[in-house]
């Protein structure tokens, strides 16, 4: 059984809790806990609820909480999912019992994993939307650091003078070389930015994410219009060579910070968990920066 305490302080699971939650694992081996809400019993702290998750898919909430029974406090689990629709009632989305067996089953039929073609679909749109944004965040920053810079003008009247007068034109101004070092950075990463986005956009790479459990999962951009192709791995050791070398690379930088002929990563907070997604170009590592 798989579960993150966070930082909710928690040691352990309250026991009809953990009774379910080990049942829940058995009979859906993907699904990991991440612990919600808390309880002190004897001094130690126990958690009482979990957030249930397929990879990055957020399958709903399991629970324990005391509820009022003929004048009697009685612990009762409750589930929650999207999947759940009640007729009546302030909680839609939650079902409530008393009973074991009644939890698990609930459980087991609302709580969905993404089908293989969904999750290839997900990964696949929302690398789509971090490239897009990255691209146009990098054209923003050049375009104002260009409109802030005030070389601009100088820079266009030497351009006119070499236009002008091509065989006795004057040397750049010494001035200009710094204000182009300034903008440099800017010009580079959407250089970069934008030859990613072309090898992105004719599924020239593999997109690899990071669960939560350490684990990856891979899918080939190629293979995407023909058959949808998903690998779960245990380690990097299962890619090929030169995409173990540039995940590795990729690791140790910034997310949004992308690679000549290498690639780069993104990483989103989901339910307090951070889902990292990387975009490796296809080919040997060929660094140009």
């Amino acid at each position: 059984m798989k579960i993150d305490y966070g930082t909710t302080n928690a040691v352990k699971v309250k026991h009809r809790l953990d009774m379910l939650l080990r049942d829940v694992s058995i009979k859906i081996p993907q699904a990991m806990f991440q612990a919600v809400t808390t309880q002190h019993i004897e001094h130690v702290v126990v958690c009482t609820s979990v957030d249930v998750f397929s990879g990055p898919h957020h399958m709903g909430t399991i629970g324990l909480k005391y509820k009022t029974r003929e004048g009697k406090d009685v612990e009762t689990y409750y589930i929650k999912s999207e999947h759940i629709q009640k007729l009546r009632g302030n909680h839609r989305n939650i079902r409530e019992t008393i009973s074991f067996k009644e939890a698990l089953k609930c459980a087991l039929t609302f709580f969905k994993v993404q089908p293989e073609d969904a999750r290839v679909k997900d990964m696949r749109e929302t690398m789509s939307t971090h490239i897009t944004t990255a691209y146009d965040s990098a054209s923003h920053n050049l375009s104002r650091s260009v409109r802030n810079n005030t070389m601009l003008h100088p820079m266009l009247e030497y351009c006119i003078n070499v236009i002008d007068n091509p065989s006795g034109a004057t040397p750049m101004p010494a001035r200009l070389f710094t204000d182009i070092a300034s903008i440099r950075q800017h010009v580079d990463n959407y250089r970069i930015m934008q030859s990613v986005r072309e090898s992105f956009k004719n599924n020239r790479g593999v997109i690899v994410r990071l669960e939560r459990d350490g684990s990856l999962t891979k899918i080939e951009l190629r293979a995407i219009k023909d058959e949808p192709t998903i690998k779960s791995m245990g380690s990097t050791y299962d890619l090929p060579l030169y995409y173990q070398e540039k995940l590795a690379m990729l690791k140790i930088c910034q997310p949004q910070q992308p690679i000549d002929n290498v690639g780069v990563k993104f990483a989103k907070e989901v339910k307090g968990v951070v889902v990292t997604d990387f975009f490796l170009i296809e080919g040997e590592t060929i660094t140009t920066c």
